[in-house]
């Protein structure tokens, strides 16, 4: 299938180089808007954390395998296969600008974006395993790029993040106007890299995005839905269940991609993951909007949000 091959390959370029630009710029952005007391309080209250990983690590596998088999099984076992590993993969370091937009709590974004990262090291290989073994009948050990991984989580979450922090703690009347810009510009760049991926790559990316729209679109807004639900049926505050919500729902689909054409050598299984990252966009704004709109609502009147 020399031809999709060919096209997810020159995607998986198009997002190496522009994806670390943009995702530099707004992590630099949110550092200059975080704070060390901040992190410290999400160590002293645990709580939402824990509840963000049993959504991300317990709640979204369901969800993936329960997409998998009522849109795809009978179509195609690769297919299915890619929606879990879709829930498999940690959260995209874009979700921490999304939960700054939506007036989440950064802290808390920052904290399940690398722990999520960190434990992908088991659930990768064990859900995807199980949905091979499920789907397929097969059993295939899923070797992993761990130095990779760690090394794109340092380089491009903890250095921005740190330097932004470093430069509030240095200049703070600067990063009070920087912050703003710098996640704006980042912003535009990674809104305008999705636009010319579906441009550029359209006659790859449309056939599926037909196939796979309707599926990919209701696993996200499951995902963000029933994250931020689970928040709020925890008994967390709505800045908490609102980034839960997009920790859950907003997946590393590079890393997806990366595993699926790689690793497991198949296009097909990689295709949920190509649509995935290009649906979750609009539908996480969306839900940014709307979350934007009901803390400035309750705030307004006065309400614990």
């Amino acid at each position: 299938m020399p031809g999709p091959v060919d096209g997810a390959l020159q995607v998986d370029g198009l997002i190496r180089a522009g994806l670390p630009v943009a995702n530099f710029l707004i992590m630099l952005g949110i550092g200059m808007a975080l704070t060390v007391p901040e992190l410290a309080q999400v160590a002293r209250r645990p709580k939402p954390l824990l509840v963000g990983l049993a959504g991300h690590y317990l709640l979204l596998p369901l969800i993936g395998f329960a997409f998998a088999f009522a849109f795809l099984f009978r179509h195609s076992y690769e297919l299915a296969v890619g929606f879990v590993l879709i829930a498999a993969c940690p959260s995209a370091s874009s979700s921490n600008a999304l939960t700054y937009l939506a007036r989440g709590n950064l802290a808390l974004a920052v904290t399940l974006t690398a722990s999520s990262t960190l434990l992908t090291l088991l659930t990768i290989p064990l859900l995807t395993g199980a949905a091979l073994q499920l789907f397929a009948g097969q059993s295939r050990p899923i070797p992993l790029p761990v130095a990779q991984m760690l090394g794109h989580l340092v380089l491009l979450v903890v250095v921005p993040l740190l330097a932004g922090m470093a430069a509030r703690h240095l200049l703070p009347r600067f990063c009070r106007v920087a912050e703003s810009w710098l996640n704006r510009i980042g912003l535009v760049l990674l809104l305008g890299l999705i636009a010319g991926i579906v441009v550029d790559q359209r006659e790859v990316v449309l056939p599926w995005m037909g196939k796979l729209a309707l599926a990919t679109g209701g696993m996200c807004l499951a995902a963000l839905c029933a994250g931020h639900l689970l928040g709020r049926l925890c008994g967390l505050e709505r800045r908490d269940a609102v980034t839960i919500g997009l920790e859950v729902g907003v997946q590393n689909c590079l890393l997806a991609f990366l595993i699926a054409f790689n690793v497991l050598q198949s296009v097909t299984l990689g295709m949920p993951a190509a649509i995935y990252g290009v649906v979750m966009y609009v539908l996480a704004f969306a839900f940014v909007f709307a979350s934007r709109r009901s803390i400035a609502a309750r705030a307004a009147a006065g309400a614990e949000v």
